[in-house]
């Protein structure tokens, strides 16, 4: 591959923040630690502010949700939640990114249109518990939903505008340890299409090598989704993970879960395959 890395992939920070509507409450957690004869430093009650509110829940679970989508959907590159895009994936990925914020925009403009309710509500669920002082007012619970992307440039290893009075030393080492950092970087996030790969058909693996182990229609349904993800954000175009994706799907997916289950012959059939491309799934993934 001879164009740079910067010119073929991006780099997205998704940050969400989101209200837990849980409080630590000091009274309960001494009377508790009374009440146990333990020492107050023993332990911490944490009591939710609106138990058992659906809205908030589905929020929270939106949450989750789109964290899992976007590190589906990008590699690792390094801390901070930053993380690798390929370009080619760029246009699909913001796509789907803005259906899923204004989804979840909705959702927290459902339980925020529900909060004056909800807290005075609160204090048939905790009785004593209850301490109007624990509910932040509409505008400040507002503030604490947000969820926002931030798409930046790979740094390229160009330090002409470096300041000219810096030693050459200086130049020499910063441009080292950028070059450094970016082939790490480059280098985890291409490992970890082929760890997702290697996982799951080890998983495979594991599930067939027995008639009486269960497993789920989603182990394979989930192979097969992956085969046609992985294409997507092989970013360095590599052809072994492309030929190793299609053995996948012709080996391993070619049956419907159904039969692999009831059909010991296919099941068998099924594990020997898988057994061998884990074997060259290691034998051909980077170090």
């Amino acid at each position: 591959m001879t164009n740079p890395l910067h010119d073929r992939a991006v780099l997205a920070q998704l940050t969400i923040t989101q209200w837990s509507a849980r409080k630590h409450d000091k009274k309960v957690s001494k009377v508790a630690a009374s009440a146990l004869n333990a020492n107050q430093a023993a332990g911490r009650y944490h009591k939710a502010l609106l138990p058992v509110n659906s809205r908030l829940e589905a929020v929270h679970s939106s949450t989750s949700a789109i964290r899992g989508w976007h590190d589906e959907r990008t590699l690792p590159w390094e801390g901070r939640g930053v993380r690798m895009l390929p370009s080619m994936s760029y246009l699909e990925y913001t796509s789907e990114f803005n259906t899923r914020r204004s989804a979840h925009e909705a959702l927290v403009e459902r339980f925020l249109d529900q909060y004056e309710v909800a807290r005075h509500g609160a204090t048939l669920s905790l009785g004593d518990m209850y301490d109007a002082n624990d509910y932040p007012p509409l505008s400040e619970v507002r503030g604490k939903f947000s969820i926002d992307l931030v798409i930046s440039a790979v740094p390229a290893t160009d330090f002409r505008c470096l300041p000219s009075t810096l030693p050459q030393s200086a130049i020499d080492e910063i441009t080292s340890s950028s070059d450094s950092r970016l082939a790490s970087g480059q280098a985890a996030a291409e490992r970890a299409l082929w760890e997702r790969l290697l996982e799951r058909v080890e998983n495979i693996v594991e599930r067939t090598g027995h008639p009486d182990h269960k497993f789920h229609n989603s182990l394979f349904d989930g192979a097969e989704e992956l085969c046609t993800l992985l294409p997507k954000l092989n970013f360095n175009d590599d052809q072994n993970l492309v030929t190793l994706c299609s053995e996948v799907r012709t080996h391993l997916c070619k049956h419907a879960p159904e039969v692999v289950r009831a059909d010991l012959l296919v099941r068998s059939d099924v594990n020997d395959s898988a057994t061998r491309l884990v074997a060259l799934i290691k034998e051909t993934m980077p170090s």
